[in-house]
């Protein structure tokens, strides 16, 4: 190196080549450091970004997240508790492996399957527990569809069916006028919320972390996408026209936001989501 050479940035010269100061690196400590940003790792050649951020520092919110592959069947439940008043419990109901409880379990299971056969995606019942107070009956009522974008609809729609259904048939055998092989008391029969066995937007929102308000599933050829608005190709895209849409990620404006070009270098803030 020539000794008329001038260390830059507060670098100094050690007789053979220049100590730069931390940030800065090259023979005259002219090229800064790329410090990488939101939790990024330097590789010794570039920033190794998350899924949630990329750019040449991680210093931009991706517009879209990657998520599993849906499965090709959905299953989900609805929890129901009824009480069973024309039989009494006994001791050996509480062993799954007794005569009286597979009896019992079988003649359950065949009037909730008549109970339900008009349900859409009905598949059958799983019980749960049986106990005392003549016989008390906690049982899931399982559903199953095909993956679609409209998979999540149809599950409740059908859930909601299951409560209306159960309802219905408890209320129509009365308090003392039914002649079902098993009767039930109007008063003691609860529905629980729909449980689905997947759900793409909890994923989505998980690797979304701290942004997680901004992200949600859209479709495109039928497979959910984790996206922001940003993301282009979607009924729900943010339209910048001629400016660019990014993710603003500290401010009072936080989010998705269009950016309009003044310069060939330059952007400012316009249209707000």
């Amino acid at each position: 190196m020539d000794w008329d050479v001038i260390c830059l940035n507060g670098g100094s010269w050690s007789g053979n080549s220049c100590i730069c100061p931390t940030g800065y690196n090259g023979e005259q400590c002219e090229e800064k450091d790329i410090v990488c940003e939101n939790g990024g790792t330097w590789d010794g050649i570039k920033c190794i970004c998350s899924v949630l951020f990329y750019g040449t520092k991680c210093e931009l919110v991706s517009d879209s997240l990657p998520i599993g592959t849906p499965p090709e069947e959905v299953n989900a439940t609805v929890g129901v508790k009824v009480t069973v008043t024309n039989m009494e419990f006994t001791k050996d109901l509480e062993n799954t492996s007794s005569d009286a409880y597979k009896s019992f379990a079988e003649l359950f299971k065949t009037q909730m399957d008549t109970i339900f056969q008009n349900v859409s995606h009905y598949v059958g019942v799983e019980i749960k527990k049986l106990s005392n107070g003549s016989i008390l009956v906690e049982y899931d009522v399982i559903l199953s569809t095909s993956f679609t974008p409209d998979y999540m609809t149809e599950l409740e729609t059908s859930a909601k069916k299951v409560e209306e259904t159960i309802t219905t048939v408890i209320i129509e055998q009365g308090d003392t006028n039914c002649t079902e092989i098993l009767c039930f008391n109007p008063n003691e029969t609860s529905v629980d919320e729909l449980i689905v066995s997947y759900d793409p937007l909890v994923e989505c929102q998980e690797t979304a972390g701290e942004f997680k308000e901004f992200f949600y599933i859209d479709y495109k050829d039928e497979t959910p996408e984790c996206i922001n608005r940003c993301m282009q190709g979607f009924n729900s895209s943010l339209d910048c026209n001629q400016g660019k849409c990014l993710f603003q990620q500290s401010g009072s404006r936080i989010g998705p936001r269009c950016f309009c070009f003044t310069t060939d270098t330059h952007l400012v803030l316009g249209r707000n989501l």
